[in-house]
């Protein structure tokens, strides 16, 4: 029945291929225009489950209080005999907290030369009296050990809206510019804000980039392959996709974010498989004596199912994805199925119109191998012999080569966050680096206490619970209002600030830490915390609630791991159903499985060799791995069947003489489009490429290896 529906297209594309030209080509152009018109933004609350509590505390207390949106200029002298202590060097300090305190959106600014002013009255010229006061502790965190580097923390109500953002992280880098500070002195500007306003910068530009250059490698490589222009067919395929799902998702309001700045890359590599497939079936109908129209009915017809159901899994890989808590996951899975969705509609009906088109005037019969594949398919017709004589024992080699490679799964870890985002080059990732290596004692966690009635009538417990934070490990300081009145009787005197609320309902303990940059050492202080919370019990009408970046890191963990799970589960339950309806058979529906399984077993051993942590960004990588190499399994498995039904001699040799050279060009030109990734300057996107193409490849190889002595196996046992 498909297989008819199928051929009924293709004939109807044989008559009207002018006007399906013609009418894609309109089509394209105006989802051109609104493609243009897309919206790129970044922004943590992004990317984080909408009931993320630690998210919505923060949120709630920073509306409250006046927001905890900190930032940094880092202060370093280049040379090692530099010294922050110089009295010149404060001054210049005190000049840049002058000015940034003349900016609406900052509310406080602190430096090492506060610190000095607080106790002298003023900066002294002597610096003996400076390196005296940083020998006995006073320095509170704000200089590095070596007193090369300084810190000034400025905290304020940074605006989330993208142009007030950008101006106000523009207006703060004028102001460091206006200060002069002693020579041989540098100055990185860095924080969220800051590096949020550097990571959008960076991402139309990376869209452009790595997009560009998947098409340009992808376009050289099948031109080569098919010695032959009518190579870019597949390519014109896929950018035509390609549009269509930017220009649907700017007509639907949507916006690309850091999480689907890979879109273009991703949807180039993945889609212009399907193109493929039409491309080299239709030559090698062409090369059996058919004409044009016969070949592309034939095309057209027999490897429409292998791509409906290859698509069908690939899609059914990333929209397991929907399934996880995390939004940057679920809008990648949309965008992306989206994608393939419009390659594989574009490769089954458009593409063959172009085909049509393109093969007009060419002689048919000058088409030539290519001498590099030609050499492989020799060398595969070889191994594909030897699996036809000997099935078991070829599978058994095949399993004993993998297992080093597999063992490789046990040095897996993984790693909360979206990992490094900015490369080194960039000033706030060079600060935020110097910020984290030179000052450990910069995290903070906020315990927000919540009251029916007025927060200042239960200081006894405020005290009690500061109390305990201050005796824990790694706790460097912690400032909360019980402190700031000499009794309980004198609570009438707190009055609404920077740590209470102007209704008296909240107020915030802020604990800092030193963990020695030590992430488990922040997340097991997060889980003491809560420990000691539930220990000494709540208030009647009191609620206490933890938030801060070390709270986020601790729940998120929880969060990718479930995820992983459940995006794994699903997506490897769907993808089997689709195999099953694709064959309506459970025993072929099945065997497609087992070398994709063996491949994602490989990809994860391999990247526990290299050291490469599962990242928040790659916690759907096993679904999306196993929706892209099903891909071959199914298209094998639909060949050998074919294959099988024309009976004869040598299926399996038959089998992999169709499709070797499809599945290795298909494999070559994902992983092409997987790996341009690494050209974008946004560096997460360069595990996301690399694990992609090394899931890819081995999903090709073991396929190749593995599948076609299975299907001898199970034919044989059939019949």
């Amino acid at each position: 029945m498909l297989e008819e529906a199928l051929e009924k297209l293709a004939l109807f594309q044989v008559r009207r291929y002018r006007e399906i030209v013609l009418a894609s080509i309109l089509f394209t152009l105006v989802m051109a225009l609104f493609a243009s018109q897309i919206r790129f933004e970044h922004d943590i609350s992004d990317m984080l489950p909408e009931d993320f509590e630690p998210f919505l505390v923060w949120e709630d207390v920073s509306y409250e209080l006046g927001g905890f949106s900190t930032n940094f200029v880092i202060v370093t002298f280049q040379s090692e005999y530099g010294d922050v202590r110089d009295p010149e060097l404060l001054k210049s300090l005190e000049r840049l907290e002058k000015k940034l305190m003349e900016e609406a959106e900052i509310f406080e600014v602190l430096s090492f030369s506060d610190l000095v002013r607080e106790i002298y009255g003023e900066i002294p010229e002597d610096k003996e009296l400076i390196v005296r006061l940083s020998e006995i502790g006073v320095s509170q965190g704000m200089i590095s050990r070596d007193y090369r580097t300084a810190i000034l923390v400025f905290k304020g109500d940074v605006p989330k809206e993208r142009e007030k953002r950008r101006d106000f992280v523009q207006r703060v880098r004028k102001d460091i510019e206006e200060v002069s500070f002693p020579e041989g002195v540098s100055t990185y500007l860095t924080g969220t804000d800051v590096q949020s306003e550097d990571v959008l910068e960076r991402l139309f530009r990376d869209l452009k980039v790595t997009t560009l250059l998947s098409v340009l490698i992808i376009s050289i490589l099948l031109v080569v392959f098919f010695l032959s222009t009518r190579g870019l067919i597949p390519v014109i395929s896929v950018i035509m996709a390609l549009t269509w799902t930017l220009g649907l998702l700017s007509l639907m309001g949507g916006s690309l974010k850091i999480q689907t700045a890979a879109v273009g890359s991703l949807v180039i590599g993945l889609g212009v498989e399907y193109g493929v497939f039409v491309n080299s079936r239709f030559r090698e109908e062409l090369l059996k004596g058919k004409s044009r129209e016969e070949a592309l009915v034939n095309s057209v017809s027999k490897v429409g199912r292998g791509i409906l159901g290859s698509s069908s899994t690939t899609m059914a890989g990333f929209l397991a994805l929907l399934s996880g808590k995390m939004p940057p996951l679920r809008e990648l899975g949309m965008i992306i199925s989206a994608g393939i969705f419009l390659s594989m509609f574009s490769a089954i009906f458009v593409s063959p119109a172009f085909t049509l088109l393109w093969s007009r005037d060419v002689r048919e019969e000058n088409i030539r191998k290519v001498k590099v594949l030609s050499k492989f398919s020799d060398f595969l017709e070889r191994i594909s012999r030897f699996q036809a004589r000997r099935p078991l024992l070829f599978m058994i080699i095949v399993f004993l080569l993998c297992s080093y490679i597999v063992s490789g799964t046990e040095k897996l870890r993984m790693e909360t966050g979206w990992g490094k985002v900015l490369p080194d080059y960039v000033e706030s990732q060079k600060g935020m680096e110097i910020l984290e290596s030179e000052f450990l004692g910069t995290e903070s966690i906020q315990v927000a206490v919540y009251s029916e009635g007025d927060v200042r009538r239960i200081l006894d417990y405020l005290k009690v619970l500061e109390n305990r934070m201050r005796a824990m490990d790694w706790v460097v300081s912690v400032r909360g209002i019980a402190d700031l009145v000499k009794s309980e009787w004198d609570w009438e005197t707190l009055k609404p600030g920077r740590l209470l609320s102007e209704d008296f309902s909240l107020t915030v303990i802020d604990v800092n830490l030193d963990t020695g940059g030590v992430e488990d050492r922040g997340i097991q202080l997060v889980k003491e915390m809560r420990r000691e919370i539930e220990e000494l019990g709540e208030p009647p009408g009191v609620d206490v609630k933890l938030t801060g970046s070390l709270v986020f890191i601790e729940e998120l963990r929880e969060i990718m791991e479930r995820d992983m799970n459940r995006v794994n589960s699903i997506g490897g339950i769907a993808i089997s159903l689709i195999c099953f309806l694709t064959f309506f058979s459970i025993r072929y529906g099945f065997l497609p499985l087992i070398p994709v399984s063996l491949g994602l077993a490989l990809t994860m051993g391999t990247l526990g060799h290299l050291g490469m942590p599962i990242s928040m960004m790659l916690t759907g990588v096993l679904s999306m791995i196993l929706g892209v190499g099903i891909d071959f399994g199914i298209q094998l498995t639909n060949r050998f069947r074919e294959e099988l039904s024309r009976g004869g001699e040598e299926v399996s040799v038959r089998t992999l003489r169709g499709v070797f050279r499809p599945m290795l060009i298909s494999t070559i030109t994902m992983v092409s489009g997987f790996l341009a990734l690494l050209s974008a300057e946004l560096e997460l996107m360069d595990d996301l490429g690399i694990t992609l193409a090394i899931g890819v490849s081995y999903c090709f190889l073991i396929s190749v290896l593995l599948l076609p002595p299975l299907l001898l196996i199970v034919s044989k046992t059939k019949r």
